[in-house]
């Protein structure tokens, strides 16, 4: 008796069917069994778990005052996700000057810097720090600061003697003092103006205009007092530039109604020839070293912190008015020019921080009390800044005048410096205060 066995594969949505085996023959039974249909799901994918570095939002530059010891500035940082971070300050020859507190972001001096003895690598008074800002799952962010050490000048380093008469420390004899007290000594009306010759004789006062303790030239400005004229809004103990020296025989500003200069005050070598030979020089630099002591914090938005230490002054206007600002918030101010076209409007030129009312700090700025030095250099159509500190120029800006008016031969000019108030809206018991440790002027034409 033959057999015949038949095996039937199929294949449906690509899962395999197995057919039973069948018998024919007599005598024994027959059937079939089909096993049941499975699937495999495979496995799911783990999702990957993304994560985002850290982010700093500290500025990338510091400055700290040799002899100062408290902390000067803070690491501040966020992870996007919102995990924990970790500051570390990397060790280094200049990290070493510096303790880190890395559960607040506060650095400070070991010990007091000494600007004489620098302490970092290449003894440049420039410290550079690296910080390592992490989270949780090991994202990295590398951060890099660089802290200036600022000079504190010591008694006697300029020359100057703190016993002595503000004329006996500097030549007064080509100034006169704009002061907020008129001629009873109060704080109102009109100034009574020291001219050169009370200022070359030992003009002193008490409080608004005295040698430091540290022999520098003090002047300060309260918030309301005497003014220039009874259109003037502000106070100053401000120097107006007189190139006369005393000779009372040559008017402040002209001898007529011509508006040109004579030889109390200086042209511009863009002015008209004729206008240059009338003048006591032509072009010129102002160069003084100088520290601001005290700002206000009150006042409306625009006037609050700030003075004018520097200007250029023609008959109604200013080729440049150089300003001092200092916000309460910020721990350093900034400095910026303002041009003033003739008989026309402002514009602003930053030059360390800016104009702003909410400025951020402007760490290359400069602290109340620190010592730097400005020069403003005329020529022609062209007025230049320069912020140096310890011979470096740490800022700068020009000032193109060539279309602002002032290229005419009816118009004279004169240097002012000193403390210039420009708010009159803050708290009465709130001052402006500078000291002034060199002061130098001079021009083509002018031999002293």
């Amino acid at each position: 008796m033959n057999k015949t066995f038949s095996l039937t594969l199929k294949f449906t949505l690509g899962l395999a069917v197995y057919g039973g085996l069948t018998s024919c023959g007599g005598g024994g039974s027959s059937g079939s069994t089909s096993p049941s249909v499975q699937s495999v799901v495979p496995a799911p994918i783990p999702t990957p778990v993304t994560s985002s570095a850290p982010t700093i939002s500290s500025s990338t530059q510091a400055k700290v005052m040799e002899g100062e010891t408290g902390s000067f500035y803070t690491l501040e940082a966020s992870d996007p996700d919102g995990d924990p971070i970790t500051l570390v300050l990397i060790d280094s020859v200049d990290a070493q000057a510096f303790t880190f507190d890395a559960a607040t972001g506060v650095l400070a001096p070991r010990e007091s810097l000494d600007f004489e003895t620098p302490a970092d690598s290449n003894e440049d008074n420039v410290y550079n720090l690296s910080f390592d800002v992490s989270d949780d799952l090991g994202q990295t962010t590398r951060f890099a600061l660089e802290v200036s050490a600022g000079d504190i000048r010591d008694a006697f380093q300029f020359g100057l003697d703190p016993t002595a008469l503000p004329s006996e420390n500097f030549e007064l004899i080509d100034w006169r003092l704009d002061f907020p007290l008129n001629e009873d000594g109060e704080l109102t009306g009109l100034q009574d103006a020291p001219s050169e010759r009370e200022l070359d004789a030992g003009f002193t006062d008490p409080l608004y205009f005295r040698t430091g303790a540290d022999g520098g030239l003090v002047m300060r400005a309260p918030v309301i007092g005497a003014t220039t004229s009874e259109n003037a809004r502000f106070t100053r103990t401000e120097f107006r530039e007189m190139l006369r020296r005393g000779d009372t025989s040559i008017n402040t500003n002209t001898n007529s109604t011509t508006e040109r200069p004579n030889l109390n005050n200086w042209a511009f070598s863009s002015q008209p020839q004729d206008a240059q030979d009338e003048a006591g020089g032509v072009d010129g630099t102002l160069r003084v070293t100088m520290s601001v002591n005290a700002v206000t914090t009150t006042g409306q938005d625009n006037q609050i912190g700030r003075t004018i230490i520097g200007q250029i002054h023609a008959r109604n206007d200013e080729p440049i008015r150089l300003y001092y600002r200092k916000l309460p918030g910020n721990t350093h101010g900034s400095i910026y020019a303002c041009h003033e076209i003739r008989d026309g409007d402002d514009i602003t030129f930053d030059i360390i921080g800016s104009i702003e009312d909410n400025q951020p700090n402007p760490a290359n700025g400069f602290l109340l009390g620190e010592i730097f030095t400005y020069e403003i250099v005329a020529r022609g159509n062209f007025i230049d800044v320069f912020i140096t500190q310890n011979g470096v120029v740490v800022g700068q800006t020009t000032i193109d005048q060539t279309d602002s008016g002032y290229n005419i031969a009816g118009d004279y000019m004169y240097f002012k410096a000193g403390n210039y108030h420009v708010n009159n809206t803050a708290d009465v018991d709130e001052f402006a205060e500078v000291t002034l440790y060199e002061l130098e002027n001079s021009h083509e034409g002018y031999d002293f």
